[in-house]
């Protein structure tokens, strides 16, 4: 951590539709709201780190503040727990969205 740098802050709230049924699309945006840069971003699904393009699973860096996790087809495997990281040189967060099918694990 950087001396007079400010910690950054993801936005919130962090989540997936709460109606996704198989087959849709979905993307979900990991946005810094507050903080100092430059930022590096992390996904991660179940404490896995994903990889920018981990099949369906799809990772784009918008801008300097702003990364989308794209699925471009909703499946069974897709269930879990997903992460953003962003650091930066005032500190980090962590914010953690959970992807339910039809409102169900």
């Amino acid at each position: 951590m950087c001396a007079g740098k400010s910690q950054p802050f993801i936005k919130r709230p962090f989540q997936f539709s709460s109606d996704l049924q198989l087959g849709q699309r979905e993307k979900l945006a990991c946005i810094v709201v507050k903080g100092d840069g430059p930022f590096s971003f992390t996904w991660t699904k179940d404490r896995a780190v994903l990889g920018e393009n981990s099949g369906l699973t799809k990772i784009v860096q918008m801008d300097e503040e702003t990364s989308i996790l794209r699925i471009s087809a909703v499946e069974a495997e897709h269930v879990g727990n997903y992460t953003c990281s962003v650091a930066g040189p005032g500190g980090a967060d962590t914010v953690v969205a959970s992807l339910l099918i039809n409102g169900r694990m």
